[in-house]
């Protein structure tokens, strides 16, 4: 998620799908133990993230406008959702569900919403 300096937001949303691969950098996320309750946020300032190592090679994208997915669900949210999944093994999904739970709230209809895309 991304707020600029006017408070517009923006996110870019990866798809992971089970898969039988481990992916490496969500599994040096997991690996860090002081996550290990749902809720919990760390700041460690010796981890380093590279935050492409969690993205497809492709940028090809699907935009719309709509909303955060937690509360306050706030408005006029751009998303950019990546059009290539990557892949996460059932353990990681179910250690990332432990963590983060229900974090989401349903899908909501489409409505005037237009879904853009980018090659």
């Amino acid at each position: 998620m991304h707020v600029d300096k006017q408070g517009n937001l923006a996110v870019i949303a990866v798809l992971f799908y089970e898969g039988g691969v481990e992916y490496p950098a969500v599994a040096q996320l997991l690996a860090n133990d002081a996550i290990s309750h749902a809720g919990d946020e760390v700041i460690e300032e010796s981890t380093v993230l590279n935050v492409r190592q969690l993205l497809p090679e492709s940028f090809e994208y699907y935009a719309y406008d709509g909303s955060l997915t937690t509360p306050p669900a706030t408005e006029g949210v751009r998303w950019l959702v990546l059009k290539s999944p990557l892949h996460l093994t059932r353990d990681q999904i179910a250690a990332i569900d432990h963590v983060y739970y229900s974090n989401n709230r349903p899908t909501q209809p489409l409505n005037a919403r237009f879904v853009l895309t980018r090659r």
